[in-house]
Order: C-alpha cells, then sequence, then structure tokens
C-alpha cells in the first residue's frame, strides 16, 4: 500500500444534510469527533465551514420559499 494510500480517510456515512437540524446535528458530531483527537482540527475547520455554507443555502432557500408565499397572497389581495 502506497503512503498515499495509508493517508487516504476512511469513508464515513452520514445522512442527508437537507435540514437545518440535520447540519446541526453532523455539526455536533464534527465538534466532538475534534475534541477526541478522531479528527485534526484543520479538517474539522475545514469541514465546518461547508456545513455553514450549506446551512446558508437552506436558509436562503426557506427565505425565498416564504417571500414567494408573500407575493402570492398579495397578488392575490390585488385582483379582488
Amino acid at each position: 500500500m502506497s503512503e498515499a494510500e495509508d493517508r487516504r480517510p476512511t469513508a464515513i456515512r452520514i445522512g442527508k444534510l437537507d435540514t437545518l437540524g440535520a447540519i446541526r446535528a453532523e455539526a455536533a458530531r464534527l465538534y466532538r469527533a475534534g475534541r477526541r483527537g478522531e479528527l485534526p482540527a484543520a479538517d474539522a475547520g475545514r469541514l465546518a465551514t461547508v456545513l455553514a455554507l450549506a446551512a446558508k443555502l437552506i436558509e436562503a432557500g426557506e427565505f425565498e420559499r416564504r417571500l414567494e408565499q408573500v407575493e402570492a397572497r398579495l397578488a392575490e389581495r390585488e385582483r379582488k
């Protein structure tokens, strides 16, 4: 086995990261792994950055959905 293969991370299955709750749970798991020394701090930091981006994308999607609902209600009122 080559040195690069020795350093290759093992695949860890995680659930979908499609809700803020799921991202929160994964961030907590990541934090615990870092605190236990199972994951280098630099790697934990990079993964936390990705989780923060995913959370912002979910929040933006939820905001967009809610804004569309408000706009539809306003348009309905204008028709009456």
